[in-house]
């Protein structure tokens, strides 16, 4: 089922819901939407998996962390480092 199925169908049953039920749909995605505007995503990785603001700042605090300790590749290093790229793919 396609997203825009299953947001007319949401819609459908919203039609059909009791106020109690209605009250509570209400209450669950005003608190989704809050916690998104507090932590949005801001990015995906290769794999499509969501990356939200809060777990960007510390892997980007780690990686700045790494460089403070050297732990980093020149680009004369990537140069030579890519030429064997190049010849393991002949």
């Amino acid at each position: 089922m396609s997203t825009a199925e299953i947001k007319e169908e949401i819609k459908a049953y919203l039609d059909e819901v009791d106020e109690a039920l209605l009250e509570a749909v209400h209450a669950m995605l005003a608190t989704y939407a809050r916690k998104q505007e507090e932590d949005p995503i801001i990015g995906y990785d290769a794999e499509g998996t969501p990356m939200k603001a809060s777990e960007a700042k510390v892997e980007f605090a780690k990686r700045l962390e790494a460089v403070d300790r050297g732990e980093y590749v020149t680009l004369e290093e990537l140069k030579e480092k890519s030429k064997t790229w190049i010849k393991s793919t002949r």
